[in-house]
């Protein structure tokens, strides 16, 4: 329950963090090796290890990316409509962090997992997303 607390919090009053001060734990950049590469289970479990030890409201980022990888996971097991649950909800606490944080462009996650999702999940001609930094 914190967490949509937080959420509509959030969501009201938009976000007048500088990214750049917010620690950067080492699970970030991993877990978004591991989600390029496509083990969206194990992304899922390395942010999901941050999401626990980070303060509100970067917790609710790595919430976001937790679901966002945990949807991906199950459509990789074929479970279209759990994919589509955790991919909307992913998305819904992704947007206050729009549209770049901690270096990653949240914009562009937000765009091609929304295309994926509209694509009918299991759809073997669309590719999956990645993360992109600022930095390419």
């Amino acid at each position: 329950m914190l967490d949509m607390e937080w959420l509509a919090y959030v969501t009201e009053a938009p976000l007048s963090l500088n990214a750049t001060v917010l620690s950067r734990p080492s699970q970030l950049s991993k877990g978004v090796e591991e989600f390029n590469a496509e083990s969206f289970f194990e992304s899922h479990e390395t942010w999901e290890d941050a999401w626990q030890a980070v303060a509100y409201p970067q917790r609710l980022f790595f919430l976001a990316l937790t679901k966002i990888a945990a949807g991906f996971a199950h459509a990789k097991r074929g479970n279209a409509s759990g994919a589509r649950r955790l991919l909307n909800d992913g998305l819904r606490f992704l947007e206050p962090f729009m549209p770049m944080f901690m270096g990653l462009d949240t914009r562009l996650l937000s765009e091609e997992t929304g295309q994926w999702v509209d694509a009918r999940p299991g759809s073997s001609n669309v590719a999956y997303p990645l993360i992109h930094s600022e930095r390419g």
